[in-house]
């Protein structure tokens, strides 16, 4: 029974005492780990010792052989820990990192998927009941007093309406409910949050999470609540009693001829866009618009900022595309500043969570890699990235660039 134990006042003994007596006892030591009928913490601990040993005194051999000892305890414990064990084939795949076991690394990551995937499944969904009478009334009255004032305006004033009305949320805010929610607590908040992706693996796991990623998840969340309200107060009437009509149409080629995003050679197809949206045509203009918006902010960067509009992966510099230029990084983000001298930073903020954010909508990266599926349907989050992305081509315009349509 003490042999269970022994990791546990073996790493103690290591953390009291200089670990420069390591080399003197290191085989005793190893045996605590041949002799030992549980794993825990505490053996992963010892082991890990071990490998920083071997590593230090350039012993690649048993570098190694303590690396895959290390693999296999984090199996073992993951069978105990099942469903819940999957954090620790990702310790397991990490160790591995620097060797050359392919093939065993792989198989954990297959392993490590099915265990995620398994203890998505482990759930069950409870619904709760809330009366919503009050505030659904509120809403309703709020809409149909918008819907009123639009239905009096002509075209033109409709859209300046909208661009007046529809707004991002303000960073202040966020932070703001952020802060309050922590005053008066939820219960939501006792327990560790965990965020499953479109195939049942983990992409946010608040336990093992960064402070990085844990604004992430949260300023999320809160665009996940603004979102439905503004687009059932604002755009959903505006969407459903706008007039589109040749003055409109009139202005958005002014807009899109006179834009610091819209390149000569794109004009057309940024038009096409933007009517395709104001004609409820939401996924059909967004998947294409975010495109252009893309290669529009590249050409700003390099023909307005004089910003090359590249990154260097590895040893290569590639072509920037959006995630580099929304997301804010730890650091600075030149690509990101320059955007912001043009647009509000709290719509940059709103496009970096809608288009770019894992734990967000996420619908630039979705498109690019999974396509947009029917064009006749659209999220609320698609239509919100929509007319904000037609709001940041309206800031974008400069009476001193005169473009034509080609």
């Amino acid at each position: 029974r003490f042999c269970r134990y022994k990791p546990f006042f073996s790493t103690t003994f290591l953390d009291k005492n200089r670990k420069s007596i390591l080399s003197h006892f290191i085989k005793r030591f190893e045996k605590i780990i041949d002799c030992c009928d549980a794993y825990d913490d505490c053996t992963l601990e010892l082991i890990e010792i071990f490998i920083n040993h071997y590593k230090s005194t350039h012993d690649p051999m048993n570098t190694e052989k303590w690396q895959l000892e290390y693999a296999k305890v984090c199996e073992e414990i993951e069978k105990i820990q099942s469903p819940h064990g999957h954090e620790y084939l990702t310790r397991a795949i990490n160790m591995l990192d620097d060797t050359k076991h392919y093939e065993l690394i792989n198989n954990l990551m297959l392993k490590r998927d099915r265990s995620q995937q398994a203890m998505h499944d482990s759930f069950k969904m409870q619904e709760i009941a809330i009366d919503t009478k009050e505030i659904d009334e509120q809403i309703n009255n709020v809409r149909n007093q918008i819907i009123n004032n639009l239905q009096k305006l002509n075209s033109i004033q409709q859209f300046i309406y909208l661009l007046k009305e529809f707004n991002p949320v303000k960073e202040e805010t966020i932070k703001k409910q952020l802060e309050e929610r922590k005053k008066h607590g939820l219960l939501a908040d006792l327990f560790p949050k965990v965020v499953f992706g479109d195939d049942k693996t983990i992409i946010y796991d608040e336990s093992k999470a960064s402070k990085f990623e844990k604004q992430e998840y949260d300023y999320a969340e809160q665009y996940h609540m603004h979102n439905p309200i503004t687009y059932s107060l604002i755009l959903q009437p505006y969407l459903f009693n706008s007039v589109i009509d040749d003055e409109l149409t009139l202005l958005i080629t002014e807009i899109v001829q006179h834009n610091v995003f819209v390149p000569q050679e794109r004009i057309q197809k940024v038009f096409e866009d933007i009517m395709n949206i104001f004609n409820k045509k939401i996924r059909l203009g967004l998947f294409d618009l975010i495109t252009q918006f893309e290669k529009g902010c590249r050409y700003y960067l390099k023909e307005i900022k004089n910003i090359y509009p590249v990154v260097k992966h590895g040893s290569k510099y590639e072509e920037i595309n959006l995630n580099d230029i929304l997301v804010k990084k730890k650091h600075t983000n030149k690509f990101r500043d320059a955007l912001s001298e043009v647009i509000e930073e709290d719509l940059v903020l709103s496009l970096e969570y809608l288009l770019c954010r894992p734990l967000s909508s996420n619908i630039r990266n979705k498109y690019v890699h999974d396509g947009c599926g029917n064009y006749d349907q659209f999220t609320i989050d698609e239509a919100i990235a929509s007319f904000l992305l037609i709001k940041a081509y309206c800031l974008g315009y400069d009476s001193k660039i005169n473009k034509k349509t080609p």
